[in-house]
């Protein structure tokens, strides 16, 4: 029997949404650039292992809108979470928390979501003592499921990600 899961990739622009979700299914769905919004709908990926299929669905960076295209792609986000199982909120280990980050963090909370906290982009940390204060200022916020500081790009602890 195939068990299946839906999980949403959420977070700021830039933090590595769609990096991570080529990373996960094994190839490029979805476009990559430093240009922040360029992922505007949701994009779903699939990977199946064994007998479990993930279903990756990755979202627009949570920002203030500024216009009618910035608000549609901000209700695309708090719609692709409406059916999830978990979300993963990706985070840039460089970047202190945003509003807008909260304000997910709070939808979460409303939804008592199972939460798993990416802190990607550790290998851009020039003091890696950092990483500690960061952990424990975001543990803080919420009872994530896990948190894992990875770098997608080098590859750093991503394979801890999905169970093996």
């Amino acid at each position: 029997m195939t068990k299946s899961a839906f999980i949403a990739i959420t977070g700021r622009p830039n933090a590595g949404k769609s990096s991570l979700m080529n990373l996960l299914v094994g190839e490029k769905v979805a476009i990559v650039s430093e240009k922040p919004q360029t992922t505007r709908t949701k994009i779903n990926g699939i990977l199946t292992k064994g007998d479990t299929q993930y279903v990756f669905i990755d979202t627009p960076g949570m920002h203030r809108p500024r216009t009618k295209l910035s608000e549609e792609m901000i209700k695309s986000v708090k719609n692709s979470m409406e059916d999830v199982d978990v979300a993963i909120l990706m985070t840039d280990a460089t970047k202190r928390i945003s509003k807008t980050e909260e304000e997910l963090i709070e939808s979460f909370r409303s939804r008592k979501l199972n939460v798993i906290l990416l802190i990607n982009k550790v290998d851009l940390l020039k003091d890696k003592s950092e990483l500690l204060s960061v952990i424990d200022r975001l543990s803080k916020l919420y009872d994530f499921s896990e948190i894992i500081p990875i770098s997608v790009r080098n590859r750093v602890n991503t394979e801890l990600i999905l169970p093996a």
